[in-house]
């Protein structure tokens, strides 16, 4: 049988290439947006193509889905300002005013006693009066020894004393001169006399001296 002889004697009808084109694209259609397509094709007798299902392709994970990450929250603490520290300024200390030595004067009964025992008032600060007895080689350019008062005038409370200070000082008097002056009791003196003996007096350590005449 010839391929153009389809029954009884009549050729076979040429089948329409439409149906095949239509249903590619459709499935064609259908798989790009996301699912598969399944259809069916018409059989021989030329029915069109249906589209009899389609379904959203599936995603299948290869991986297991990454542990949603959690961030611990932000503590903020809060800064205490510094309390600024306060510190005691150092008080400047108040110079003490030195305190000038006071010498007072002497009455007859003060003076004797003094004269008479000067260890026991070693350091007392005295007003006294005296002329100048000695002073030469013997007594030293330190020393003269001169007759002393608690005035200066004519008094009976008068006795032999060794006046001690500064060699400049003292080198400005002369013998018989008379004076005025502000000492500390020191003590007894022994010192060599014009005879050659020995005397012990009552020391007086000459601070200022003024001349009389």
């Amino acid at each position: 049988m010839s391929h153009y002889d389809y029954g009884y004697g009549k050729p076979a009808p040429k089948r329409s290439k439409l149906p095949y084109v239509l249903g590619t694209v459709g499935a064609v259609v259908a798989f790009a947006i996301g699912g598969t397509a399944v259809v069916r094709i018409a059989g021989s007798s030329g029915s069109p193509v249906e589209i009899v299902a389609a379904r959203p392709a599936e995603v299948v994970r290869t991986t297991a889905p990454a542990p949603a990450v959690t961030e611990d929250p932000v503590v903020i603490i809060p800064v205490n300002e510094a309390t600024p520290v306060r510190t005691a300024k150092t008080p400047t200390p108040t110079p003490t005013p030195k305190k000038t030595p006071t010498y007072k004067g002497l009455t007859s009964r003060a003076w004797t006693s003094i004269a008479k025992n000067p260890t026991a008032h070693a350091g007392e600060k005295i007003v006294i009066y005296g002329r100048i007895g000695q002073y030469d080689s013997r007594t030293g350019s330190e020393r003269m020894l001169a007759n002393a008062s608690n005035t200066p005038y004519e008094n009976p409370a008068v006795y032999p004393v060794i006046f001690s200070g500064d060699a400049e000082m003292l080198g400005a008097y002369k013998v018989d001169q008379m004076f005025e002056a502000k000492a500390d009791v020191v003590g007894w003196f022994t010192f060599e006399t014009v005879k050659g003996g020995t005397k012990t007096v009552p020391e007086l350590r000459i601070k200022s001296m003024l001349r009389i005449y």
